[in-house]
């Protein structure tokens, strides 16, 4: 069990980074220019999804 969790600690995030280069990221900035984003719009939705995808999502105050 200890190899496998090694393992997927090395693999995993290789195949998030290719996710994200390859096709995530470029998908959305094909949205984004599709739907008339300017590049600061742009940038922070590229900022929030990684915040999203390492630290999970948004926490508000009192919401449950």
């Amino acid at each position: 069990m200890l190899l496998f969790i090694s393992a997927r600690s090395k693999i995993l995030p290789k195949k998030i980074d290719d996710l994200l280069s390859n096709r995530w990221f470029p998908a959305l900035n094909h949205i984004g220019e599709f739907v008339g984003m300017d590049e600061k719009e742009n940038k922070a939705i590229t900022e929030r999804t990684m915040q999203y995808i390492f630290n999970g999502p948004l926490r508000i105050k009192g919401v449950v």
